[in-house]
Formats: structure tokens, sequence, C-alpha cells
């Protein structure tokens, strides 16, 4: 997390500190860091997840997320709104139990 944030030469840093992505504060401090992680769900099977992909870490917009939640909480996920509910293809196919490219047929194009 704050090495994506703040070193250049990270392999993941134009995604995240060249996007201006970066770490509170607060959280610099390790066991400060450490406090909030076990006081928010922490368990060795998630990791940290951004609620707002374009917003940095800070405790109001993380959260301890499985693969599965974050896989879908990504920027370059293709979403698809219908009668008020937007989800993407990939939660649209699992609640409706058909396969992605019927989805779109359902439910139209990607938004």
């Amino acid at each position: 997390m704050l090495r994506r944030g703040n070193s250049p030469t990270n392999h993941a840093y134009a995604s995240y500190g060249g996007r201006g992505i970066r770490v509170c504060d607060e959280w610099r401090d390790y066991l400060v860091f450490r406090e909030w992680a076990m006081a928010n769900g922490y368990q060795e099977k998630l990791s940290i997840d951004r609620i707002d992909n374009d917003a940095g870490y800070s405790p109001g917009n993380c959260r301890w997320a499985t693969v599965k939640e974050q896989q879908n909480n990504r920027r370059c996920n293709a979403y698809i709104e219908h009668n008020g509910r937007r989800q993407t293809i990939t939660q649209w196919s699992e609640d409706l139990k058909i396969i992605k490219r019927k989805v779109i047929e359902l439910l139209g194009p990607r938004r």
C-alpha cells in the first residue's frame, strides 16, 4: 500500500501514486493502521480494498474484502444498470444464473 503510492520505482506506482492515490497520514504509523484493521474486520483471507477507486487509503474509504469483492470493485469493470440496480456483468450473470453474453443481450450494452 505504501510502496504503490509513494515509490515511483514500484511496478504498480503508475496505477496508484501516479494517479494521486496515497495513504492517509494517520496510517503511516503502523500501530494506528493495525488498530483500525483489527477493529474493522481484518482476517488473513481478506485484503484491503478502497471503496472509491479514485480516492486514497483512509479509514473512511477502506474495507477488508474477499478476492471476489475486489474483482467486482475494479476501475475497468463494465457495468449495466437495470431497474435502478447497477452491477457488473459478472454480478448480473451470477444473479440471473445465465452466461455473461446473455446478460448483455437481455439488459443492454455495457455502460
